[in-house]
């Protein structure tokens, strides 16, 4: 029938690569590929050469399609770390990228699921087929939310969990704290963009912009050596360059020019921001690595998460418990990370001001007046003000 590497062999290498996650296996298939719905495809990368031994072979996928779906389907690549010719796929193919482990651009969310319903809109027999290069976390991301936007499911927690439970055999599907954040986050910004606009949707949240001035650390993480020698960094805007590191002023001791090592017996310790520059709105990352005790002291990731400043409330303090931040989520036995770790960000919200990004290359943040936000704009502030604390409903 034209399908490669259809070998014994070959297929149990790929069941191995593809671990629990479900395969189509039938009609002489045997790919990493989920139907998460009749119209609605996961699935891991379409893959050639020597890469198409342990993952989908790009021809077989074509074939597949060939034969389920031709003339009806339309392939969403979300890699950003490779490609293909949209020739592969009939030129029906249509890319929102995002790094592995990382959760997208909000606003690039809505834009995706907008494009998957007139997709779906155009013709029944359309299916949507989404990959990224596993196929399972930046892939659920965009799926849940798009099974909450076309209102198969109430909830962003139910959504994860039917996804989950269809694309993997152990329930785990999108697992990355912050990609299962800003599941919820479109949640809640479809419901009170309904609630408020029940006729038709805005196409984004307002740029609410916040000046960051205090990261506190709750039950310091033993690293190593009974504690945790710090440094951290903010990056923006979506994680692309760095616009503040700790190293530069807030971590060093008075008059020694040493970074602090921090006791975990200590409950809690505070980063004062002294920069007046530290204004963000929209994705942003915060990352805390340790200065290993041992020479040459090199810095290692500790964690890191994301947020976005339109869901922080009106008390202006973000909170992460232990769950909801990467890496540390990970220590189920709590050898590093003890039940009660957190990190709190605290921050202030800078009325009809925006950020320019053309300094940022340099590392510095500039503030720049505008006018007032238009009619809408000022309306979304005011939706954005009514968003609860979304992290208190997580239950990862």
């Amino acid at each position: 029938m034209g399908i490669s590497y259809n070998k014994r062999g070959y297929n149990i290498v790929k069941r191995l690569v593809s671990r629990n996650k479900r395969r189509y296996v039938q009609d002489g298939f045997d790919l990493d590929l989920s139907y998460i719905t009749p119209r609605i495809i996961a699935m891991g990368f379409p893959s050639e050469k020597l890469e198409a031994v342990y993952r989908n072979s790009m021809k077989d996928v074509q074939e597949f399609f060939r034969r389920k779906h031709a003339g009806f389907y339309k392939v969403y690549n979300l890699c950003t770390e490779r490609s293909y010719s949209d020739s592969q796929f009939e030129r029906c193919t249509q890319v929102y990228t995002f790094d592995d482990h990382q959760p997208p651009k909000f606003e690039m969310i809505h834009k995706f699921c907008e494009d998957v319903d007139n997709w779906m809109k155009q013709d029944d027999r359309n299916v949507a087929a989404i990959h990224c290069k596993a196929g399972k976390g930046r892939t659920g991301v965009m799926i849940c939310c798009f099974l909450v936007y076309c209102r198969l499911f109430k909830s962003a927690k139910e959504a994860l969990v039917y996804y989950g439970k269809i694309r993997t055999s152990n329930g785990k599907g999108v697992t990355i704290p912050s990609q299962i954040r800003y599941v919820y986050y479109y949640d809640e910004f479809l419901k009170l963009q309904r609630k408020c606009y029940p006729e038709k949707l805005l196409k984004e949240m307002p740029r609410k912009v916040v000046k960051i001035y205090k990261i506190r650390i709750i039950s310091i993480p033993n690293i190593q050596n009974g504690g945790f020698e710090p440094l951290y960094r903010v990056k923006y805007p979506h994680g692309e360059h760095t616009i503040y590191d700790s190293k530069w002023e807030e971590t060093k001791a008075e008059g020694s020019g040493k970074v602090r090592f921090l006791q975990d017996e200590l409950s809690y310790y505070d980063f004062r921001i002294k920069s007046t520059a530290l204004l963000v709105y929209g994705d942003v990352k915060v990352e805390f690595f340790h200065v290993n005790q041992i020479p040459p002291h090199k810095r290692e990731k500790a964690f890191h998460f994301w947020f976005n400043t339109s869901f922080i409330d009106q008390s202006g303090v973000l909170s992460m418990d232990k769950p909801m931040i990467e890496k540390a989520s990970k220590d189920k036995k709590c050898s590093k990370f003890d039940q009660n770790f957190r990190i709190e960000i605290y921050t202030s919200q800078i009325q009809n001001y925006k950020m320019e990004v053309k300094e940022f290359e340099k590392g510095i943040g500039v503030e720049v007046p505008v006018e007032a936000f238009s009619e809408e704009q000022l309306h979304l502030l005011e939706i954005a003000e009514k968003l609860p604390k979304l992290q208190r409903k997580l239950s990862l």
